[in-house]
């Protein structure tokens, strides 16, 4: 029933966004494993950092899509990393959980560059 509302609520969030659903779900999947892997070693209830969504995003793309990530993207409207920063923010803001215990910095996402410089098609 969970992953039904989640799923809900990321299709509403998509209509009024440049980006498709798909990006909103991969970005969800990727807070939940950062937030797996982040709770494993800090205290209950500490934020995590940003920066640790950008690296899990950056891990996944590279799992599930290896060199196509950037293409991928492409086709759900992210071009930028500062994308995903919105993305995030959107999820933050809609209270889509797990976003709620990010300690959010667009700072984070601004010095990553464009996708293509990360994930070269070539």
């Amino acid at each position: 029933m969970q992953d039904e509302v989640l799923s809900k609520a990321i299709e509403l969030l998509a209509k009024g966004s440049p980006y498709d659903a798909e990006a909103y779900e991969f970005a969800l999947e990727a807070m939940k494993n950062a937030f797996g892997e982040w709770n494993a070693k800090e205290p209950a209830g500490t934020k995590m950092p940003s920066s640790q969504l950008v690296v899990a995003l950056q891990r996944l793309a590279s799992e599930r899509f290896g060199k196509c990530a950037a293409a991928t993207f492409n086709l759900w409207g992210v071009t930028r990393w500062q994308d995903f920063a919105e993305i995030a923010s959107r999820m933050q803001e809609a209270k889509i959980l797990p976003s709620a215990l990010l300690e959010f910095n667009q700072d984070d996402f601004k010095s990553r560059g464009v996708l293509d410089d990360v994930f070269p098609e070539t």
